[in-house]
């Protein structure tokens, strides 16, 4: 029967240092940094991942020709078992991609500082006003540092918050912000981190990339892993520390394809003698040329 796939079965990770094979059996895929813009504005994400495709083998030249002839290739229940996740492709027009859901989520990412319950609050109110009264035009309310016009109407509009807190008393505001407010402010911060997950797998459909001029990266079918990091680890630069490295056992892999009757050789070697209990691996490593 005649096989009608589009898409692989298993992920495949390709490289052209030969090494990184050694060094991903013995340790794990290691998270790097990747940035990378999408379609609004130049706007741009970073992150750390790793990242697979799951184009056929048949249909893998150009991309071997880009990333390498050197890969792994795991099993896909591997990957989704470990939140490896297809990515999203968009252009311009694609939903999520316009002016507005920038703001929103610059809004909400500046608003929410997690220590004071009615600050935040302030704050996003604050912004909406500012927003829908035309004051506050930027994406960022970084870019509105010479905006005075924007600071006085938020200067007034805290002072009236005050006015109305004094008013009505702090100890009972306070009772309402805790039994209704809070809990709300909580939900809005949880879909906001949750809509910051998501567009971790979100990557521009066409885009200039490796020296290739408006390369159509969707075809490159790609599977993602992405961490983050915590606060006191923002020193990081290229890759994440080692305890966030993407792990895989023998049952994981499917086979691992190698340039060279060179490479199989020494990669044998090196499983034999560095990771054994890849071993069982072994009669699964192909190579591409004798």
């Amino acid at each position: 029967m005649m096989n009608h796939r589009l898409s692989s079965e298993y992920l495949y990770s390709y490289t052209k240092n030969f090494e990184a094979i050694k060094n991903i059996l013995k340790s794990g895929f290691r998270h790097s940094k990747n940035v990378e813009t999408l379609p609004y504005g130049n706007y741009q994400q970073e992150n750390y991942i790793v990242s697979f495709c799951d184009i056929l083998p048949e249909q893998s030249s150009f991309h071997k020709e880009v990333f390498g002839e050197n890969a792994l290739s795991l099993k896909k229940e591997w990957g989704v078992k470990n939140g490896v996740s297809p990515l999203r492709y968009v252009h311009r027009e694609s939903p999520g991609c316009n002016s507005k859901y920038v703001q929103l989520k610059n809004d909400m990412r500046t608003a929410f500082t997690g220590n004071d319950t009615i600050g935040d609050f302030l704050t996003i109110v604050n912004f909406i006003e500012a927003r829908k009264k035309g004051k506050f035009k930027k994406d960022r309310i970084e870019d509105e540092v010479s905006n005075f016009e924007l600071q006085t109407f938020l200067d007034g509009i805290s002072d009236r918050f005050q006015a109305k807190k004094e008013k009505y008393g702090s100890v009972c505001i306070t009772e309402i912000f805790n039994d209704w407010i809070s809990p709300l402010l909580t939900q809005i911060n949880d879909l906001i981190n949750e809509l910051e997950l998501r567009d971790s797998y979100m990557r521009i459909y066409q885009d200039d990339f490796r020296g290739i001029k408006n390369k159509i990266l969707y075809e490159e079918r790609e599977w993602r892993s992405v961490k983050y990091i915590k606060a006191n680890e923002n020193e990081v630069k290229e890759y994440l520390p080692e305890e966030y490295n993407l792990k895989f056992d023998a049952n994981d892999l499917f086979e691992i394809l190698v340039e060279n009757r060179q490479y199989k050789l020494e990669l044998i070697s090196f499983i034999e003698e560095n990771v054994p209990n890849f071993c069982s691996i072994i009669p699964s490593i192909k190579t591409l040329s004798n």
